[in-house]
């Protein structure tokens, strides 16, 4: 194993078991770099997931405003808010989103959108006073925010308490 006679520089018996021992990595080495990755990569998935929730809220918003647009645009040539369905005292209805395709596709919108988690639990859309007022409903709560609530400045809050939902 060590021999004094090398075609290299001469070294001594310890040199040279000294340069074999370090010619490759400890498992304490290994194992330290195994977790620093680890612990890398995890903070890297809670960030990620971190901008899938806010992904999810920005598409939620931009699909609510798309849909204002269009209620604003179907008053304006109707002269109300798209109501019908079944009739209660308070005309308070909520219904799923999709419910309003009968009124604004595809003439004011292209299709009415979902929403990117929550599916088929949608938003929910809400008529008042003979279609004079509307409420929407976007249920952000599945991402650890508070839901959400766009109403024109007549409609009560009320039509959006779980109690009082009808279906």
């Amino acid at each position: 194993m060590c021999s004094s006679k090398s075609n290299r520089k001469k070294l001594s018996c310890y040199d040279q078991l000294v340069d074999q021992k370090t010619s490759g990595f400890t498992l304490i080495e290994l194992l330290t770099v195994i977790a620093v990755i680890g612990l890398m990569a995890s903070i890297i998935l809670i960030n990620m997931n971190n901008a899938r929730v806010k992904a999810r809220n920005v598409k939620r918003i931009t699909d609510v405003l798309q849909l204002r647009k269009a209620l604003e645009i179907y008053y304006d040539e109707n002269n109300s808010y798209p109501h019908g369905g079944l009739v209660l005292p308070v005309e308070r209805v909520p219904n799923d989103i999709q419910d309003l395709s009968t009124f604004l596709v595809p003439r004011y919108v292209a299709n009415i959108p979902n929403d990117p988690k929550n599916a088929p639990l949608n938003y929910l859309y809400a008529w008042q006073n003979g279609g004079q007022d509307y409420g929407i409903f976007i249920p952000f709560g599945n991402d650890g925010a508070a839901s959400c609530k766009v109403r024109t400045g007549n409609a009560s809050d009320h039509m959006f308490r779980a109690r009082d939902w009808i279906f």
